[in-house]
């Protein structure tokens, strides 16, 4: 139980009544007297423009706006738009828009932008801000990514303009799946500390526990099939987490294709079940039945199969139908250890309970995927609880109390190593770190006016190609120059880099 108080802290806040949020209402939301410092930030909900198959740029680009063809519910994917009789389908672009009326004090402000299905460009104000893959008309002229971003833009007399491209031809739903937040920069850069936090525990988490499955394997002569079992799901899973949330592994990787991000993402998700019934089986042999766990194991591997040869705008739409049967599998266990209780084994009890948790994480996933709701994936924290009290709480007392342990331990590492060890955090969290103006750079460090440039297309999330498509250079050329920068400005990565140049706007 203490290791999951420690986790309710990580996750959880104060008791007191939330606030009632405003929404957007015929393409504005009127944040005037709203109190960012003691209410948070704001989910861009609600009613925005909609400009369905149009590509537009900003007023001054070429004058004044069309007539919308709407309103659209933000967030959501546009796959039942206008209404269920005549849907548009997941494939198209649109342009949105939304004017946000903010409160006088607020002179600068922070937006967090979560993925879009699958490309989008964003302008505050006439100014372009943001931008994942590249936007377009058709599948050839569009390219899909997901990653996460966060960007701080000044406002204009107390006024933001969104204006938001987004394209689909890579995936089944397209759309906003979760709403933009806006708040003051210190909040959205906490809300990114905290995030990455959540992933980076939830990673060391399973990382620390599939080890220390695969040592109780090792240790015994012959080894217990289900610790090495175990040990296989928790790493899958810690490979999930890098896919999911944050998306970590973009930064880790960040020419990562996202093809190939999404089909492990989707692999990992055929391990687990799979991995999670063969362990109970190795738990209780022969209580599942030979058939049934052949049966699943073929039908998870003709998935995969399918999933590898098509690409993902096929196999998206099958997904469902894969929840679906893990669903009835989880049922059928169950069902299977509630007649081994019955019978008189109060040690299968827990079993069914890791089962009946499981079952809810896919229900809840199911439901999500089918966009009933649209609420944060705690998928990954949900299989950490149902892996950690089913199978361990079932082997012996000394292995619960050692899991807890080696979880307590790696919650207080992990917190050093986050709040001590990674300067970028740091930054985050102390917005007043050492950084300076663009001239600054170029004085302080000898950076170029042209790595200069560049910098502010890292600061924008740019990846390496489309830094190289907006400068008209080769991502070798790319490469170099932020190899150099790196080396001027004194910082590890990537995402130090970025950070560095994000807290400099925040002066």
């Amino acid at each position: 139980m203490l290791i999951l108080l420690l986790w309710a802290a990580l996750l959880g806040g104060g008791c007191s009544a939330a606030p009632s949020f405003p929404r957007a209402s015929e393409g504005v939301i009127d944040l005037r007297q709203w109190d960012f410092g003691r209410n948070g930030p704001v989910d861009l909900a609600g009613e925005w423009h909609i400009y369905w198959k149009q590509l537009l740029g900003p007023a001054g680009d070429g004058g004044e706006q069309p007539k919308p063809d709407g309103f659209f519910l933000m967030p959501g994917t546009w796959n039942q738009w206008p209404d269920s009789r005549n849907p548009v389908g997941g494939t198209g672009f649109a342009t949105f828009t939304l004017d946000i009326l903010l409160p006088p004090e607020m002179t600068r402000a922070g937006l967090w932008i979560p993925n879009a299905s699958t490309a989008y460009k964003l302008w505050i104000n006439g100014k372009e801000i943001a931008g994942c893959g590249t936007v377009g008309t058709s599948r050839e002229s569009s390219e899909p990514e997901y990653r996460m971003r966060t960007v701080q833009f000044e406002t204009d007399d107390n006024r933001a303009s969104l204006l938001l491209q987004v394209s689909n031809f890579h995936h089944r739903r397209g759309g906003m799946w979760k709403p933009l937040q806006i708040g003051t920069v210190d909040q959205i850069n906490s809300m990114l500390t905290i995030e990455t936090m959540y992933d980076l525990l939830l990673f060391g988490s399973f990382l620390m526990m599939g080890i220390y499955n695969l040592f109780l394997f090792l240790r015994t002569p012959g080894g217990p099939g289900a610790a090495l079992l175990l040990s296989a799901m928790f790493w899958v899973l810690a490979l999930r987490v890098l896919l999911l949330g944050q998306m970590l592994i973009t930064q880790f990787i960040p020419d990562i294709q996202w093809l190939v991000q999404l089909k492990i993402e989707y692999l990992t998700s055929h391990a687990v079940p799979i991995l999670f019934i063969w362990a109970l089986d190795r738990i209780y042999p022969g209580k599942l039945g030979r058939w049934f766990l052949l049966g699943m194991s073929g039908f998870v591997a003709l998935n995969s199969l399918i999933m590898l040869a098509t690409p993902v705008l096929f196999y998206s739409r099958l997904v469902l139908y894969f929840l679906m049967a893990v669903l009835a599998a989880l049922l059928y266990a169950a069902i299977r250890f509630i007649a081994v209780v019955l019978k008189g084994d109060k040690g299968a009890l827990i079993i069914v309970g890791a089962v009946m948790i499981f079952f809810l994480i896919v229900f809840g996933e199911t439901i999500h995927y089918r966009e009933l709701i649209l609420s944060r994936d705690f998928t990954p924290f949900g299989f950490l609880i149902t892996l950690i009290l089913g199978p361990s709480f079932h082997s012996s007392s000394a292995y619960l109390v050692s899991t807890i342990a080696t979880l307590l331990i790696l919650f207080i590492s992990t917190n050093l190593l986050v709040l001590k060890a990674s300067p970028a955090l740091l930054m985050l969290q102390n917005p007043s770190a050492d950084s300076g103006t663009t001239e600054e750079l170029i004085i302080r460090y000898g950076v170029t006016p042209r790595e200069a440039e560049l910098l502010e297309l890292v600061a924008r999330g740019y990846s390496n190609k489309e830094i190289a498509a907006e400068l008209f250079i080769s991502e070798g050329t790319v490469k170099n120059h932020l190899h150099h920068i790196m080396t001027k400005l004194k910082v590890r990565n990537r995402t130090e880099l970025s950070l560095r140049v994000r807290t400099r706007d925040a002066q």
